[in-house]
């Protein structure tokens, strides 16, 4: 097949690309997008002229979207767009997109694109990339929701303070509404996808609400007053009137909550560990540890109120993660990997798949 270079007509002062083994040189965004057009041009002549031009737009949208994201993330990586392997997974990536025109799925093709793009060699995480690949356009939202609520329930999101996980939540809206539809079949669906597995009666997932618990545990407390905090400061002699600096930076570390109350900025007792890891403050790490001490033990319940004052659908979530069928069920480095992406794009943060398999 490959014996015949493949020829391109240009027009004047543009620059021919050819597909069958001279790219040697620098591959630009445009001669991306050349060589992506190349990928599909089969898929595109096997449509009649009515659906060509509905074929073609969705191209140039899926095509352009994703050369402009590369771009803007890792121009290095456009060389790739050579390799055999890339070229197949370009096809697969646009093809999906064309027959579909779904921009969900293709905002998240086009990010496992990127993943499959930075692997350098064969390994297993190339591997799962290309199952996830072949997978995540036979899901559905509900599908797609669930498994991106469960990678949130296994992560620990840096954040600085309490209104940054509420903003957390708030961005999580459209995937609780998705998870809430979560049917017993779409769970069987999904082990068949090879995205999760489970055996009855054996209890390997952990109830959502306990693991939010266990994780930002200090966010759902509502602290200690205001006139509490000022006699604390005062008995560590952290108050304004003997050391302002002190007084600052101990004000950097809490926030004022409704009510005169004051809480804690980290997340957690291992948030609040690593901070004074980090940093040799024995004065202040006394201090908080007292403060802890004085303010409430945050419960499930606190758990629950605290996300249903942002989001009621919560209600859902945490009746879902209470059936058997749920508490039951392991999620699959594929699952894994589909939620990561699914949950990455709406947090607008990456997840880096290593954390799910640290050893103990």
């Amino acid at each position: 097949m490959m014996a015949e270079k493949m020829k391109q007509e240009s027009g004047d002062n543009s620059q021919n690309i050819q597909i069958a083994g001279d790219l040697n040189y620098g591959i630009t965004a445009a001669d991306a997008i050349t060589i992506s057009h190349y990928v599909v041009k089969q898929e595109l002549a096997m449509y009649t002229s009515e659906a060509l031009s509905t074929a073609e737009e969705r191209f140039k949208t899926i095509a352009n979207k994703t050369v402009d994201q590369i771009n803007a993330e890792n121009p290095n990586l456009f060389p790739k767009f050579k390799d055999p392997a890339i070229q197949v997974a370009l096809n697969e990536t646009y093809k999906k997109y064309i027959e579909t025109g779904d921009d969900e799925l293709g905002d998240n093709l086009i990010n496992m694109l990127i993943d499959r793009l930075e692997i350098e060699n064969r390994n297993t995480k190339q591997f799962i990339i290309d199952d996830a690949r072949i997978v995540l356009p036979k899901l559905s939202n509900a599908n797609l929701s669930f498994l991106a609520l469960q990678v949130f329930s296994l992560l620990n999101i840096p954040t600085n303070n309490k209104n940054e996980y509420k903003t957390a939540i708030e961005k999580l809206k459209k995937i609780t509404e998705g998870a809430a539809a979560i049917s017993n079949l779409d769970i069987m669906y999904l082990k068949q996808a090879g995205c999760a597995m489970g055996v009855p009666m054996i209890h390997v997932n952990r109830n959502i609400a306990d693991s939010l618990l266990n994780t930002y545990e200090y966010y759902f407390s509502r602290g200690i007053t205001l006139e509490a905090f000022n006699e604390l400061a005062t008995k560590y002699q952290l108050n304004h009137s003997t050391i302002i600096n002190s007084f600052g930076r101990l004000l950097s570390l809490t926030d004022m909550y409704p009510n005169n109350f004051v809480g804690l900025r980290f997340s957690s007792r291992k948030r609040f560990e690593d901070f004074f890891l980090a940093n040799h403050l024995p004065e202040f790490k006394n201090f908080f540890e007292e403060f802890i001490s004085l303010q409430n033990k945050a419960n499930i319940k606190d758990v629950q109120a605290f996300h249903l004052s942002i989001d009621p659908k919560w209600a859902n979530i945490f009746a879902l993660w209470d059936k058997e069928i749920i508490t039951t069920l392991s999620i699959m480095p594929v699952g894994l990997y589909i939620g990561s992406i699914y949950l990455g794009r709406t947090l607008g943060i990456k997840i880096p798949q290593e954390i799910f398999y640290k050893e103990e």
